[in-house]
């Protein structure tokens, strides 16, 4: 053979195993490319799983629920029982001036018992509706998930068994989601001379929707959205021996900041303006201005007839690392049926005076602190956007103050 063939065939042959070589390294790229990829979409349904699931568990369990809405139900039909006959007592004119007097305050008592069970009520409803959603959620990422695992292994397999396969069922999807329904509390055996009570009013029918009144009264207190109506309170705080404040600014930054959750599509609320004196000198609250100034106004979280008040403080009142505090009583994006917030009137009155009320109010709405992510969202870490115009919400924080009782159409 001459030395030219034997080159040739050398040659051939060099090529012939780079070629092998070659196929074989693409295909090992191709193959860590399409698991890099797959990793990466397992990690994204991983991260909403485990988003879904804190806020699952941020929530009052099922049991704790139903608990909830009994305990409402029952101080509800007590303070009902007493405030009848009360008033049955009240009308007789019996007694003399003193206990007709005290009467009035019993009564005023048990009004005050009623109004908190509704607000318990409509809240613990309002958290049932939100573990449903949750659990529906969650249902839906696994089914996704499950799908998209299922269309892997079919891509993975050779074609004449692709046929063959189906994607896994699930058991318990459905179960879980019905698991989570209220188990509904009834009145007992009906028979006999047994007299039921009267329905309970429309805050309880999530809880009781057998025993409730399904639609709202248009009235005093309530929206023609069927939501209840309460009164933001805003109080300017008076240490003993301090100067009677101008009111008329507290209510045009409360108008403005009205109608600013107006234009982002979240409803109007009503408000009070009201003044409190304190029982000592503004040395005294300055040591703990917040601590002292809502325990001096009752203003705690064990009591969810407080509601939402905002108070305005003197500008000598100093906080340790911010220029306004905000606080809600229960977890965050659960509805605002309860919170606190405070500001200096210094503040209050500068440029910057009304974007740092909205996000104190936030705070007492159950909105938390988002991370600093460039945009100008209200609630950013940071302190928010100086210039209220400026400030936008996320979807969570529109979600959450629009099923807030406080705010309606």
């Amino acid at each position: 053979m001459k030395k030219w063939e034997i080159f040739l065939i050398l040659l051939v042959g060099m090529m012939i195993g780079m070629a092998t070589t070659t196929s074989a390294q693409e295909s090992s790229s191709l193959e860590e490319a399409k698991n890099a990829y797959r990793a990466r979409q397992r990690a994204v349904f991983e991260t909403r799983e485990q988003t879904a699931n804190a806020s699952l568990t941020a929530l009052p369990t099922t049991d704790e629920l139903i608990i909830s809405c009994k305990n409402a139900k029952n101080t509800y039909r007590a303070a009902e029982k007493e405030l009848s006959a009360i008033d049955t007592i009240i009308t007789t004119n019996e007694g003399d001036k003193a206990y007709q007097h005290d009467l009035k305050q019993l009564r005023a008592k048990q009004e005050t018992l009623i109004a908190t069970s509704k607000i318990k009520a409509s809240g613990t409803g309002t958290q049932i509706q939100q573990r449903r959603e949750l659990v529906i959620q969650l249902a839906a990422i696994k089914k996704e998930r499950a799908a998209l695992e299922a269309k892997w292994v079919r891509e993975d397999r050779p074609p004449e068994q692709s046929a063959y396969m189906r994607a896994p069922y699930y058991p318990g999807e459905r179960e879980e989601s019905s698991r989570t329904s209220i188990r509904r509390g009834g009145w007992g055996d009906l028979s006999g001379s047994y007299q039921p009570p009267p329905p309970l009013p429309w805050e309880f029918s999530v809880c009781f929707p057998d025993e409730s009144v399904k639609e709202p009264p248009v009235n005093e207190g309530t929206s023609k959205v069927g939501k209840i109506v309460p009164t933001i309170r805003t109080v300017y705080f008076i240490p003993k021996g301090g100067v009677q404040p101008d009111l008329n600014l507290l209510r045009r930054r409360m108008e403005q900041a009205r109608d600013w959750f107006r234009s982002k599509g979240i409803g109007t609320f009503d408000f009070s303006v009201s003044t409190k004196t304190g029982t000592k000198n503004a040395s005294y609250y300055q040591e703990d201005v917040w601590g002292r100034v809502t325990g001096e106004l009752g203003l705690t979280c064990d009591n969810e007839a407080q509601g939402v008040s905002i108070i305005i403080v003197p500008s000598s009142f100093k906080f340790s690392d911010a220029i306004g505090l905000g606080r809600h009583c229960g977890v965050d994006y659960s509805a605002g049926f309860s919170g606190h917030a405070m500001i200096p009137i210094n503040i209050l009155k500068d440029e910057y005076g009304l974007s740092t009320l909205i996000h104190e109010m936030g705070h007492a709405f159950s909105l938390p602190h988002v991370p600093d992510d460039g945009r100008p969202t209200l609630m950013c870490e940071n302190g928010g956007p100086q210039f209220v115009s400026q400030a936008i919400l996320l979807q969570e924080e529109v979600a959450a103050l629009r099923q807030s009782p406080y705010f309606h159409q």
